[in-house]
Order: C-alpha cells, then sequence, then structure tokens
C-alpha cells in the first residue's frame, strides 16, 4: 500500500476534507451510499442479530469491549490548532442495557448489542428510529414476518435483522450518516467491522455437502418436470412449423425436424431470433417451476442453518442463481441473447443429429453441479462463460474511450455563484443545475419525508444548529424559492401532520415550516465551482463497463429489437449518429379505435418484398445455346408466386401489382447484380484482361454495334482493369515498405503502425460523422394519408416510385457504387469520374434479358451469359434481389406491429422499426400524434424542435442504463443532454464536435490530431483565454474550478 504525506497546508486541507473516507460515503453517480460491510461481515451480523441468539454477560461485555473501546474521539475535537501531537479523549462508559432473561440464567440477544452500539455512539444526541425492508425473501421467515423488516426506535433494534440491505440506500448506516454526519457514520462502520469479526471468530461458519442435498421427494418432482422439456420442445416447434395445424400429433418428429429446418433456411436469421425466443420462454418457466420446487422447502437443511443459503440469501457473497446451479439445474445457457448456434450442417455439436429439435440440443443444461454435468452440457456452459470474457475485454477499450470523450467535451462546465452552469467562455448550459441546483450527494433524504417524520427532534437540532448562521437563512439574491414539486410535498406533509395532535410538528405553524424546509433545500444546493461536468462524464463512463448484451427484444410481436449497451450510448452521445442501427416509433391509437383499426393501420405500414411473395425458385441450363454465330449459355429463372388467397389482409397488394413489379423493377436489378457478381468474381478469380474485352466488346456488339458508347465502355473497363493492376502493385509496395521498416529498427515500424492506425481512425469517425442534413432530409417521406391508405402507386417501389424513377436512377444504387469503386485505385479526380461510368454502363440493360413474360402465378425469365463467363448460382442472386425489391412499401418503415398496453385500460400502440414521423403524423383519425415517441433523435430535431430533442437524449440515456439496472442521478443525464443541445443543434461529444463548438484551442489539441489543431489555429488566428482546464494544466496555471474559481483578496496594513 501506499504512504502519502502532505507537504504543505493546501495538501494538508485536501486531505482532511476531500481524501478522508467519511467524506467520500456519498457517490456523485447516483447519490447512493458507496461504504459497506461486506462478505463475512454480513454473515457475522445474520447470526448475531437472528432472533434466537443469546449470550451470556462475558460474551455481551466481550463483544462490546472488542468492538466501542478502540473507537478515539474525532481528531478535530481533541487537536488543538498548531500542536504537533494529537490527544485522545478518554472513551465514556458503555452502559448495559438490562438482560433479556433473568432466569434461570442471565441472558442478552444479539439485537441488544447492537443497541448498546447505537447509544453509545449517538450519545449527546437526539435517539434514532429507522425502519427498512431487508433483503431476503419472506418466505424464509415462515410465519414470523417480523424478523424481515428492521425497526429501530430511539436506539433500541426492536425487530430485524442487519443484512445487505442496512449498509445500503437509505439503511442504517446510511441514515445515520443523513442525521448526525459523515464522522459518526464512519465511526459506526468502524465498530459494526470489529464487532462481526469477533463475533465471527467465537461463532465460525462454513459450508459443507450437507447444505446443497435435498429431500428425496423433492428430488423426484424435479426429475419428473424436467422429463416434460423434451415435450415443451416439440410443442414450441409445432408452433413456429405451424406443423401442429396439419398433423396434429407429435408422433412424426422426422417431419417436425424437416419442416423447421425449412423455416430456419428460407427465412434466415429472424426465424432463428423468433425460434430461440419462443424456446427460451418456455424452458425458463420450467426452471423457475423446478426451483419453486426445491427452494426453500425442498433443502434438508432449511434457512438459517443452511450455510449456502445464509451466505446467497443476505447479499455477503453469490445469489441465488449460484445456488440453483449447484442444487437444481444450470438453465438455458445463452451467447449474446440467443441460445447456442448452430452449424452449416445444422447442428450444435457433431454428436447431435442436424436440426435436432431437442432441448438439451440447443443449450438446455437440466444437469446440476451436484451430481456432475455430461461432456456436452460441460462444453455448453465453458461457451457461455468464455463468452463473458471476450465480452469485458472488447467493451473495456470501447467504455474507456466513450468515458474519455465525455470528460474532454464537458470538462469546462461548472457551477457559477449565480448557480448557473457555464462553460469556460461564459455560455450557459443549464440556467440551474439540474434544474433545481441541488447537489447529487445532498439529494438522499430531500424528499424522504417519511424517514425524516421519524426523527423529528433530530431534524430539529440540526436545522435549529444551522439556524445559529445568519448566512444560511438569508436568500442569496438568485434562488428565492422552492422548486415546485418540493413545495407541494412539504404542504401534503404540513397537512398530514395537522391532522395529528399529538405529533411533535402540531405547535408549528406553516410559515416555520416552510422556513426549516427551504433552510434544508438551501444547504443541500450544488456548491459554486463544482465541476459538475466532469462528475456527470464520469457518471456515465463508469456504468458502462457493467453493459453486456447489445440488443434487446421489445415487448410486441415479431422480430424488433433494439440497440442498447455500449453500442447505443456511442450513438447517442459519442457520434450523435444521423442513421441509427435499429430506428423504432411508438404511438398508442385513439381510445375509441378498435383492434381491427390497429390491425388495419399496421398491415399498410408493414413492408412486403418480392421474398415474400415468392413460393420456390427455379434455375435450369441450356448450355451451347446460339443465336446466329454466337453461342452462349442460357439460365432460365422461374419465380411461382404464391395465390393471392394467402396475402395478408388489409396490405392492398394483388398479382397484378406483383407481376408489374417484377416487370419493371425485379429485372433491372438482376442485371445489375450479375453485373456486380462478374464484377467482383473477375477480381477474385484474377480473370485477364483479355477476358474483360470479349466481356464488353460481345455486350456492345449486341446492344448497338460499332457504337461511340460501346467503344467508351471498352476503354472504361481497360482503364478499370488496369487500375486494379496498380493497386495490386501498391499492395506489393506497401508489403515492401514494411520490411524496409523491419530492417529500419523498431522505431521505424511502430511510427508506421501509428501513422496507419491514426489514418484508420480518422476514416472511421469521419465517415460516421460524414451524414449531412441533406442526407437526413431525404429521409422524410412527403406523403400525406393517402399514400398509407391509398393505391399501390403512392407506395414506394424498389425504393423509388416508378412513376418517376428513371432507368439510370435505378440502376445507381449506393451498394452498387459502394462495390464497384473497391475495385477501382482512388489517385486521381480523372478516375474517380472514371468510376461513375463503368457504374453507369454497367447497370443499363445491356440484353441479357431475352425472354420475360408471366403465366398465372410463375414469371419466367431468360438470361444470356457468353461462355468464357464464370457460373452463377442465379437462383441466390434472385433470392438477394427479391429480398431487396419491395411490392409495397412505406418510406423508412420496414415492420409495424401492433403493442398490447401495459395496464389494463390503456389503448393499443402501434410499433415499427423505422422512422418516418411524417406518415404518422397525417394519420392523425387513427392514432395520438401528441403521444408518438421515437429513439431517432435527429427526427425529433427536426420534426419537433431543440427542446423535443434533449428530451429524447434524456430518455434515450435512461432507457439503456435502466435495461441493465444501473442507476444514475437524473442530474447528470440533463447536464449531458443540455450540453448537446445547448446551441439548437445535436452536438457530437468527440474530436469533430470538439472542433466545431469548442471556443478553446488548448482544449481541442490536448484531446487528438494536436498538430493539424496547432496549425490550424496558427492558420486562422484563433484566441485562448485560458480559461479551460486543459489550458490552464498546459500553462502550469491553477484550474477555475473548485476552489481554484475565486481569489482571496487580503487587507494587509502596513
Amino acid at each position: 500500500m501506499n504512504v502519502h504525506f502532505p507537504q504543505d497546508e493546501i495538501s494538508r486541507a485536501e486531505s482532511v476534507h476531500i481524501v478522508d473516507a467519511n467524506k467520500q460515503y456519498i457517490v456523485p453517480t447516483s447519490g447512493d451510499p458507496i461504504r459497506s460491510l461486506i462478505q463475512d461481515h454480513i454473515v457475522s451480523a445474520v447470526i448475531l442479530t437472528k432472533i434466537d441468539t443469546f449470550l451470556t454477560r462475558e460474551e455481551f461485555t466481550q463483544l462490546l469491549y472488542a468492538s466501542c473501546v478502540p473507537t478515539p474521539a474525532y481528531s478535530s475535537q481533541a487537536v488543538k490548532f498548531g500542536k504537533k501531537i494529537s490527544a485522545l479523549v478518554a472513551v465514556d462508559d458503555i452502559q448495559l442495557p438490562p438482560p433479556a432473561i433473568w432466569k434461570p440464567k442471565l441472558l442478552w440477544t444479539g439485537k441488544q448489542v447492537i443497541t448498546a452500539i447505537l447509544h453509545h455512539i449517538i450519545k449527546g444526541h437526539e435517539p434514532l428510529t429507522v425502519e427498512k425492508e431487508g433483503r431476503i425473501p419472506m418466505e424464509y421467515f415462515g410465519k414470523d414476518a417480523t424478523e424481515r423488516k428492521l425497526f429501530v426506535y430511539n436506539n433500541d433494534l426492536v425487530h430485524g435483522i442487519i443484512d445487505k440491505a442496512q449498509f445500503g440506500k437509505y439503511g442504517l448506516v446510511h441514515t445515520v450518516h443523513e442525521l448526525y454526519g459523515p464522522d459518526i457514520a464512519g465511526q459506526l462502520l468502524a465498530v459494526f467491522s470489529r464487532l462481526f469479526t469477533f463475533f465471527l471468530q467465537m461463532h465460525g461458519f462454513t459450508c459443507g455437502v450437507d447444505d446443497l442435498l435435498v429431500f428425496r421427494d423433492s428430488d423426484m418432482k424435479r426429475e419428473r418436470i424436467l422429463e416434460n422439456s423434451e415435450r415443451c420442445s416439440e410443442d414450441v416447434h409445432s408452433r413456429f412449423t405451424a406443423a401442429a395445424a396439419a398433423t396434429n400429433d407429435f408422433e412424426d418428429p422426422l417431419k417436425l425436424l424437416r419442416e423447421t429446418e425449412k423455416v430456419v433456411r428460407r427465412n434466415g436469421e429472424s426465424a432463428t431470433k423468433r425460434l430461440d425466443r419462443m424456446m427460451s420462454n418456455a424452458l425458463n418457466a420450467l426452471t423457475s417451476e423446478v426451483n419453486l420446487v426445491l427452494f426453500p422447502g425442498g433443502l434438508q437443511k432449511p434457512f438459517p442453518n443452511n450455510c449456502l443459503s445464509l451466505m446467497t440469501l443476505t447479499g455477503a457473497k453469490g445469489g441465488l442463481v449460484n445456488m440453483t446451479q449447484i442444487s437444481s439445474l444450470l438453465g438455458q445457457q445463452e451467447l449474446e441473447g440467443q441460445r447456442v448456434p448452430r452449424m452449416v450442417s445444422g447442428k450444435t455439436l457433431p454428436c447431435f443429429p442436424a436440426w435436432d429439435i431437442s432441448s438439451r440440443a440447443g443449450g438446455f443444461i437440466s444437469d446440476r453441479f451436484l451430481t456432475g454435468l455430461r461432456p456436452q452440457e460441460y462444453y455448453f456452459h465453458c461457451m457461455a462463460g468464455r463468452e463473458g470474457l471476450v465480452d469485458t475485454a472488447i467493451k473495456t477499450s470501447r467504455s474507456g474511450y466513450l468515458q474519455r470523450c465525455l470528460v474532454k467535451n464537458l470538462e469546462c462546465l461548472k457551477v457559477c455563484y449565480d448557480h448557473t452552469v457555464r462553460d469556460a467562455d461564459g455560455s450557459i448550459i443549464q440556467f440551474t443545475y439540474g434544474e433545481d441546483g441541488v447537489d447529487v450527494q445532498k439529494s438522499s433524504f430531500l424528499g424522504k419525508f417519511e424517514a425524516l417524520l421519524m426523527n423529528q427532534k433530530v431534524l430539529l437540532e440540526n436545522l435549529n444548529a444551522q439556524l445559529e448562521n445568519a448566512h444560511l437563512s438569508k436568500s442569496n439574491g438568485y434562488i428565492k424559492e422552492l422548486p415546485s414539486e418540493l413545495k407541494e410535498k412539504a404542504m401534503h406533509f404540513f397537512s398530514r401532520l395537522s391532522k395529528n395532535p399529538k405529533g411533535y410538528f402540531y405547535q408549528i405553524k406553516r410559515k416555520d415550516l416552510m422556513k426549516l424546509v427551504k433552510l434544508k433545500y438551501l444547504s443541500s444546493l450544488a456548491e459554486p465551482g463544482e465541476a459538475v461536468g466532469v462528475l456527470a462524464a464520469q457518471s456515465v463512463g463508469e456504468p458502462s463497463t457493467q453493459m453486456t448484451l447489445n440488443t434487446f427484444h421489445l415487448a410486441g410481436r415479431g422480430e424488433l429489437n433494439v440497440t442498447l449497451g455500449i453500442p447505443r450510448l456511442t450513438e447517442i452521445l459519442m457520434h450523435a449518429t444521423v442513421s441509427i442501427s435499429t430506428p423504432v416509433m411508438t404511438c398508442p391509437l385513439l381510445d375509441w379505435r378498435s383492434r381491427e383499426d390497429a390491425e388495419f393501420i399496421a398491415a399498410k405500414l408493414r413492408r412486403i418484398c418480392l421474398a415474400d411473395v415468392i413460393e420456390s425458385i427455379e434455375v435450369s441450363t441450356v448450355p451451347f445455346s446460339t443465336s446466329g454465330k454466337e453461342v452462349y449459355t442460357l439460365y432460365k429463372l422461374i419465380l411461382k408466386l404464391y395465390s393471392p388467397v394467402f396475402y395478408p389482409p388489409h396490405s392492398g397488394i394483388t398479382l397484378e401489382v406483383c407481376m408489374e413489379t417484377l416487370q419493371t423493377i425485379f429485372i433491372k436489378e438482376m442485371e445489375e447484380e450479375i453485373t456486380k457478381h462478374l464484377l467482383l468474381s473477375s477480381k477474385i478469380k484474377s480473370f485477364t484482361r483479355t477476358s474483360f474485352k470479349d466481356f464488353v466488346s460481345d455486350e456492345a456488339d449486341l446492344d448497338e454495334p460499332a457504337s461511340h458508347e460501346a467503344m467508351e465502355s471498352k476503354n472504361v473497363i481497360e482503364e478499370n482493369a488496369d487500375n486494379v493492376h496498380e493497386s495490386n502493385d501498391d499492395d506489393d509496395d506497401d508489403d515492401d515498405n514494411v520490411m524496409d521498416a523491419e530492417d529500419l529498427g523498431a522505431d521505424a515500424e511502430k511510427s508506421k503502425r501509428q501513422a496507419n492506425d491514426e489514418i484508420e481512425y480518422d476514416d472511421n469517425i469521419e465517415n460516421e460523422m460524414s451524414a449531412s442534413d441533406d442526407e437526413y432530409d431525404g429521409k422524410q417521406s412527403e406523403s400525406d394519408v393517402e399514400s398509407v391508405l391509398g393505391d399501390k402507386e403512392d407506395y414506394d417501389i424498389g425504393g423509388q416510385d416508378p412513376s418517376t424513377a428513371s432507368k439510370e436512377e435505378v440502376s445507381q444504387t449506393p451498394s452498387t457504387i459502394a462495390s464497384t469503386a473497391s475495385h477501382i485505385a482512388p489517385e486521381k479526380e480523372v478516375k474517380s469520374k472514371v468510376k461513375t461510368k463503368v457504374i453507369k454502363r454497367c447497370g443499363k440493360r445491356s440484353g441479357r434479358v431475352l425472354l420475360a413474360e408471366s403465366k398465372g402465378l410463375e414469371f419466367e425469365i431468360h438470361f444470356k451469359f457468353c461462355q468464357d463467363e464464370p457460373p452463377v448460382l442465379l437462383g441466390e442472386l434472385a433470392l438477394k434481389t427479391a429480398k431487396r425489391v419491395y411490392v409495397k412499401a412505406c418510406k423508412n418503415i420496414e415492420r409495424c406491429s401492433v403493442v398490447e398496453p401495459k395496464l389494463s385500460g390503456d389503448p393499443l400502440s402501434l410499433q415499427t422499426a423505422g422512422v418516418n414521423l411524417n406518415v404518422l403524423l397525417n394519420l392523425y383519425e387513427y392514432i395520438d400524434i401528441n403521444k408518438i415517441v421515437t429513439n431517432d433523435i435527429h427526427a425529433m430535431l427536426k420534426t419537433y424542435g431543440v427542446e423535443a430533442a434533449r428530451a429524447t437524449i434524456l430518455n434515450e440515456v435512461k432507457g439503456v442504463f435502466d435495461a441493465y439496472g444501473i442507476q444514475v442521478n437524473i442530474r447528470h443525464l440533463m447536464l449531458i443532454a443540455d450540453a448537446m443541445t445547448c446551441n439548437g443543434e445535436y452536438r457530437p461529444l468527440n474530436r469533430l464536435g470538439m472542433q466545431k463548438y469548442s471556443t478553446s484551442p488548448f482544449c481541442t489539441m490536448s484531446f487528438e490530431t494536436a498538430t493539424n489543431t496547432i496549425s490550424e489555429s496558427a492558420f486562422h488566428g484563433y484566441v485562448d483565454t485560458m480559461d479551460s482546464p486543459s489550458a490552464c494544466v498546459s500553462l502550469g496555471k491553477i484550474v477555475k474550478v473548485g476552489t481554484g474559481g475565486f481569489d482571496l483578496l487580503q487587507n494587509i496594513q502596513l
């Protein structure tokens, strides 16, 4: 351990008032206690304070002596200023309470030890009253449930036990800290620590095998329940494949297996997620049923004699999950929120059959550690454990960089003397910190009138002491009134007291009570100079390391997932992403609308692609087909559509609409996909330049012989091939450079690697931030109600309106640009123009389609391929294209589902995957447009304004932490939301945000890209007022926060 010796008076003052552990009892992140006793101390506390613990006079006095006698007086009370030697005040006598049992032998209870300690610690003050629920569940106490709730009345422990909850929020120690200050709370923790350590030496504690054993009849019930797991799996798979409706039995598992394979292979990942969710819900219910049989009544040793349950239930160490894994079962193993994935063969492990529908093959472990695991179960369990290790290693760097971005962007924010939060340049971020000005560390009991009511005398004693300070009773001129919410609570509190004539506050007037509440409020305000920006950044960055899963399933139907965890925080705070990964809209229907109306609107908003209406795809080839002197391979593609009887109700699509989409959009997209595939194959298989020339010349001859356009296309392709070879040569040069760097030494290699990393990082950040407002405007639909409820022409087909989209616009897709551009070396501006020409030439109809006709439910297309072109899996290309072409689509909305209300009496809601606020606003006759909620912050900013965007940021960040059960004080999130929107825009908290909004060049260059920032600042003549913390540290000045936020003027008389 390190010992720090203060060398001057400033360091001494910091050690006494800041470094002192008693002063750090409350953590600024959430306002909750951070100091407590753990593990063996908790076990000892429960054993000592349980109802049947009795002590003799010798044991009782020994415990009090060992815990209370070493307690000194607080050093500041005993040490006179300027003295070098500290003197301790002699400890007062410890008063023994009367014994609980007189005959036949004097005995004291364990609760009386706590009573004696409280009387000793709080001597000289008004007594304490605490009422707090315990951690141990109710069913473990039997008929006498009074022991679950701790009740201390006037320092006497009446009933209840001390467990982990009494050291947490609003517990015994927290209440002592609030009423009597941090020093007495620190003494109480020290006394409890010595007491519980000494008592555990007297009593002892250990776990054995007999703590794990269960009764035989309970074990047999467990086995009978687990036998139903296979039947449960068959039931779920039958509902998943709808096979039960056709066969109505479970006698043919092979048929069920084949049906499962068909559905999963046809629908892909979405079907896998739906099956995993259905199986997990069913098996989790089975696991809960088993645990209810064994706990608490199934164990041979009941609580509290069972040491393992005593350790887990009281919060000492471990939890109920550890106990169930030992004595009950391990349950369903999940990786990234899903069951164990299947290999390409359909197996989860080589020992299982392909597409095995059993629960065991999916990762459900019915074994337990008590009786051992089979090898397959052991492997599944190790997979889940490995995921936790890998995830921890990956998220550490991401959460660390997120916190660094937040700290550097918010380090200038501080509370000023007018209680506003301002930036380094004096611009106001918040008019009052957290909208009420209260310090997070002082806000715990501010609204807990019930707890303060039981300690009326202590509260008045503290407030009377504050009344003696005249400056506290006067207003500071800036905050004169109480917050409205606090005033309402105080008035309700006063009305309750006025009805109780026996109460202590009965004689107090309303004016006096409001004065006391105002004093309490003013004493809880944040101190001027508080670096609230850094506190907010650390309060968000530190809990982010506890986030594991990246996606969560939303309530409702369909595969609707939202991004959470570190990726979502990065989207919201660090990048302010325009196109988020999982946009979602939720809006309730009007109260008088029925479920039929909800289903009607959901069907109209739901996107339907060609793949949804295609029943089967057949491909046949005719080699050596001839047309004149030309020999080619003919591919016949036959698409068979579903009968219109099976089309979704209210969707509005017909067979004619599907055939028209195939004729107008699908054929063009197929030609585009084939061209992209051939270009990619040419690079992979290293086609010669001659094959490219022949390919282009054949295509040009078929279109228009010896035309200027064909010759231009030929030259473009030749130049493209040259660029491909040049890029390959560049790669070889890079390898040579690496070898040269190794020859020059490790320093050259390190500098080269750092340069490459910096380039890659810059590109990544700029790509994520390059989406402009114009691109976002393109996402919004200009349609009205008719575009949602009207005919086919009002929808987007194939991503564009077929009535206005030209051939070139349809062919030039972003994916084509990205795919083709990757093969061209972007070294000159001329070559970038050439790339566009290549895309346009390849995207135009090249004469590859020889026939396109429809016959009933079938649509047949003939494609022509030259002899020197590689074979093409035309069925896969057709399926890929069919998933990209839409028969009916509403702009930016992929799916829409009806969500059940959370509370009875509330209306149904619509939930969409994708955001288009204009469409919902035009549905005012069906939905309540005043309650539209979306996680797309840019959409809220563009549609409703900056205040709505600020509220969305607040709700989204809070929702991310709530999903993991992490409590972050709302004041920190308010400050971050205000800092991101104070300029009327949505500011990212990264390097680009600092370059655009920061007024301190020193602050910007101390973050990233220092050289570029220095050059740009010097070139433009930027001015730094040296007010930011980074600027002050750079020049050795005192940072203008905390005690550095003011100057001292001393009147020295000469």
